[in-house]
């Protein structure tokens, strides 16, 4: 018999930014897969003595950005979450985008939380959970298609930031944490 990995091996998630459940609560559900992605950087230590291939290479950077496909949202909260958007109506019903041209996209981070649901549930463990310390979001490639058969979904990409100040349950420098 194997092993579950902490996170689970399979299934749908709920997506928590800040204190806005985002997928799987008021926000709207996600549809093609909630996606986290990481990376690291390297530059290559050449020695002549060992010809064209590196003999070592040393860490420049890391990254991780988390990929959400909405489907079904509600305008008035999705407006809370895009840095230059605003709603209008008598029921939050418009979404108006101004440029961010200059703003700081760590201003508007928050700490993103990706929870399992097991058996219909979201998981309240939280030795389950995939949390990015610091995520900003931004509407990422919409392409919002009016046909017969292409349901309409919005991506929002949470880009992560490394902490800047040590705070409860985080410390500078950390990017994510799995479990």
């Amino acid at each position: 018999m194997g092993n579950q990995s902490p996170m689970r091996d399979l299934g749908a998630c709920a997506v928590v930014f800040g204190s806005t459940t985002i997928v799987g609560g008021t926000v709207g559900e996600s549809h093609g897969g909630v996606h986290f992605k990481t990376s690291q950087d390297v530059a290559p230590v050449h020695e002549d003595v060992a010809g064209s291939q590196p003999v070592d290479e040393i860490f420049t950077g890391e990254a991780c950005e988390v990929s959400v496909p909405l489907t079904r949202f509600q305008l008035a909260t999705l407006v809370s979450l895009m840095p230059g958007s605003s709603g209008s109506g008598t029921t939050g019903n418009t979404m108006v985008v101004r440029s961010t041209v200059g703003r700081s996209a760590y201003d508007n981070a928050q700490k993103l939380i990706i929870k399992p649901i097991v058996n219909g549930a979201v998981s309240t463990n939280s030795n389950e959970w995939l949390t990015v310390f610091k995520a900003s979001p931004r509407i990422s490639d919409a392409d919002l298609v009016y046909d017969v058969s292409t349901q309409r979904v919005i991506n929002i990409v949470f880009k992560g930031f490394k902490v800047r100040a040590n705070g409860v349950g985080e410390k500078i420098g950390w990017l994510y944490k799995i479990g």
